[in-house]
């Protein structure tokens, strides 16, 4: 803990300007970038490794396809492929998020907050669907050879860490989304 300093005020950046799209460059940079939803942008930049990981203990899978106990164990065929189906299906998603948030910086206005509160769950889910589909992975390495096993549980353990972050706490988000779905007023900024 720091005591006895001072942050200047135009250091800071407040959840209310974050929500606001009034962010720190905003002013002397004119892109989009800076106009969009801050805590937006910020979830992905910490649920998006999720899919790197997976990526990654996908690519480790294929590398070993000499490997008979892997490439004739049928669970592990559904598995690679369930697993690169929802990487391009989560990569989709998030492209199109993005894509919507530009498309309101542009036009220098806020996405409609159930739109935001969308964005929000499902970069949230992001990161559980990654785990679930890394630990079945991880169930299925015992056949990989003791140095990609090790990668293996590496990544997986990175992973479940990630997955404790607020970022990702796709239940409280996606109750606050079905809250406001099913006609409440979430007082929510953090979007």
């Amino acid at each position: 803990m720091v005591t006895d300093a001072f942050v200047p005020e135009y250091r800071t950046h407040s959840h209310l300007d974050g929500f606001h799209g009034n962010n720190p460059g905003a002013s002397v940079n004119d892109g989009p970038l800076f106009r969009m939803p801050f805590n937006l942008v910020f979830m992905r930049c910490i649920t998006n490794g999720q899919i790197g990981s997976l990526e990654y203990l996908v690519e480790i899978l294929t590398e070993e396809r000499e490997n008979a106990a892997l490439r004739h164990d049928p669970d592990v065929l559904l598995l690679v492929a369930a697993a690169q189906a929802e990487i391009a299906a989560l990569k989709a998603v998030m492209s199109a998020n993005f894509a919507a948030m530009e498309q309101h910086a542009l036009a220098r206005e806020m996405p409609p907050i159930a739109s935001r509160h969308l964005f929000r769950f499902q970069s949230a889910q992001a990161a559980d669907k990654c785990v679930q589909l890394a630990e079945q992975i991880g169930t299925h390495a015992t056949a990989l050879p003791p140095a990609a096993r090790q990668k293996v549980d590496r990544i997986l353990n990175n992973m479940r860490t990630g997955r404790q972050h607020a970022a990702a706490n796709h239940r409280a988000y996606g109750r606050i989304f079905g809250d406001l779905l099913l006609g409440g007023e979430p007082g929510d900024i953090l979007l």
